[in-house]
């Protein structure tokens, strides 16, 4: 098993247990529930957000704001190797294979990394360049799901009945790339 944390939390070993304990129990990956953190929405950051749309892109918005960004989380070492250890350096990417090739994501302890988590010059509100590498890990996700799926990944279009102007719209995008202008302006 691999166990994830942040060297800056202390966090009892009888905690960190739980989420070893959940691989052992089945789980590919056991995540750090970190929901009941957010009962105030003003703690409802771009990063949280991310989080939760993915989630819900991989149709598992019962893991809410719930992510391999977050420590501690664990998964079993075959799964990693599965995934490739270099995946891991975008953990938002490494969740989003793991869910789709259909192995076990449960939440298994919560531990408030949200409130302990110390602030350093490149974490503050401004210039803030952990929360741009993160949103940039969940684009590449993203770009990845869309890769896989389609542009709407697993949602379906069920208002706009976008089958209907088919021909049109290939048109109207054949007409954008050659500039065609009216009148020969």
């Amino acid at each position: 098993m691999l166990l994830f944390l942040d060297g800056d939390i202390v966090i009892p070993a009888e905690r960190l247990q739980r989420f070893v304990k959940a691989c052992y129990l089945g789980a590919d990956i056991s995540l750090n529930n970190v929901n009941r953190f957010f009962n105030n929405t003003a703690r409802i950051d771009a990063v949280s957000m991310a989080k939760s749309y993915l989630n819900r892109l991989l149709l598992r918005p019962d893991l809410g704001f719930s992510s391999m960004t977050a420590v501690p989380h664990a998964m079993k070492r075959s799964v990693a190797a599965w995934l490739g250890y270099d995946s891991l350096m975008v953990p938002p990417l490494a969740q989003a294979k793991a869910i789709l090739q259909g192995m076990r994501v449960v939440q298994s302890a919560s531990v408030d990394v949200l409130r302990t988590n110390r602030k350093r010059i490149i974490n503050q509100k401004t210039n803030n360049l952990v929360k741009d590498l993160i949103l940039g890990d969940h684009m590449e996700a993203l770009s990845f799901l869309q890769s896989m799926k389609s542009e709407r990944v697993f949602f379906f279009d069920q208002l706009r009945r976008r089958h209907i102007f088919g021909h049109i719209g290939r048109t109207a995008k054949l007409a954008s790339n050659h500039f065609v202008l009216p009148n020969d302006v």
